[in-house]
């Protein structure tokens, strides 16, 4: 998740957004969607055998609390054409898009790599061996797909969110050729599907979770072009069903993530979305409350630092022999909750400044300047 997609960032820190496309219940739902991925993290953690070995609600939140990945591919998706739909075929604006998605990604997650880099270093006994080796390192710094996980856990998503990023902006340099590159993609993607699994990089370029960012892209097209609806809430009551009849469905049968079944996610985020921006923007819906907004602030530090700091928690509470003494899903909210509260801290401490400090440095850079008329 991609996702969590820090490209949602926009809608928030950019001050030449226009106001009219800053969408406080998107903010809110992307904070939501941050706390359900700690939720299934978290879950999984504890249904360790070394760990606490609790199934919490049946394993229900890990599939549950995966889909909010699913939903920030949805999310990066949208955001991208709501927020650049004036810059399409504006070559010029190119330098000045490339800027903005490279800065909404690398300064936190690259103070985040670091530490974890050094941490790696410092304990060998913590890390799986190959944190250490340079090529994992580079690989990270770039965001490159590789053979074994990422350094930074979830960074898989963003790796998945610059591919997104580059394909997009071929429909700045021309309406045209982006696209047919677009469709040319889409048509891929479908395709692959009748091929699964692929090998690499094909498997990487042709993931089905990229699906999702059409999905996306398809819920900001028609937001942008239909008349807003205040009469929607049953599509939001079927897109949230979807999730939760999905999440059952996988927890019954098999793991959806690398099937085409993990689409019924981006589905029921897509009807989700739509909703939410729809109310919105007819005066529906009414303004999110404080907790919302600091988890929507805080949702792509929540998201990278929050499963390295869960299970930190899990090991002490573990060698303190405390992980036996309480019920899965007491021990599910607290860890969950110190975890996002870590997470918030890290925004406000670490990602905030840094956010300040890249905008002082876009206007001291010509690569950064934005031109006159851009957004």
């Amino acid at each position: 998740m991609q996702i969590i997609e820090s490209a949602a960032n926009d809608n928030k820190t950019d001050p030449s957004v226009p106001r009219q496309k800053q969408l406080a219940g998107v903010h809110a739902a992307r904070g939501i969607a941050a706390f359900l991925v700690v939720l299934h993290h978290c879950a999984g953690t504890l249904a360790l055998a070394k760990y606490a070995g609790a199934i919490i609600l049946g394993g229900f939140f890990i599939p549950f609390g995966r889909a909010g990945v699913d939903f920030f591919f949805v999310l990066s998706g949208f955001i991208m054409l709501w927020i650049h739909e004036k810059d399409i075929g504006r070559p010029d604006r190119l330098t000045n898009y490339a800027w903005k998605r490279v800065t909404r990604i690398y300064p936190l997650y690259l103070v985040v790599l670091a530490g974890l880099v050094t941490i790696y270093f410092a304990r060998p006994a913590l890390g799986q061996g190959y944190e250490r080796e340079i090529s994992a390192i580079v690989t990270g710094i770039f965001l490159l797909p590789a053979a074994h996980p990422p350094i930074v856990g979830v960074a898989w998503t963003l790796s998945h969110e610059l591919l997104f990023y580059a394909v997009f902006s071929t429909l700045l340099v021309s309406r045209k050729v982006g696209i047919l590159v677009l469709s040319a993609w889409l048509v891929g993607l479908v395709l692959a599907r009748f091929f699964d699994p692929l090998p690499y990089p094909m498997s990487f370029l042709l993931d089905v979770k990229n699906i999702e960012f059409f999905f996306g892209m398809a819920v900001a097209a028609l937001a942008l072009r239909r008349r807003p609806d205040g009469r929607l809430w049953g599509t939001l009551f079927a897109g949230v069903t979807i999730f939760i009849v999905t999440a059952v469905l996988e927890l019954n049968t098999f793991e959806f993530r690398h099937s085409v079944f993990t689409l019924l996610y981006g589905a029921g985020a897509a009807l989700v979305l739509y909703t939410l921006v729809t109310l919105e923007r007819a005066k529906k819906l009414s303004a999110p409350n404080g907790l919302l907004v600091m988890l929507g602030d805080a949702s792509y530090s929540i998201y990278l630092v929050h499963f390295t700091i869960l299970v930190f928690i899990v090991k002490i509470l573990s060698a303190s022999g405390i992980l036996a003494d309480l019920p899965g899903w007491i021990l599910m909210l607290i860890i969950s909750a110190a975890a996002t509260l870590f997470g918030y801290a890290v925004h406000r401490c670490i990602e905030t400044p840094l956010n300040r400090g890249v905008g002082r440095l876009r206007f001291a850079l010509p690569i950064g300047r934005p031109q006159p008329g851009e957004r």
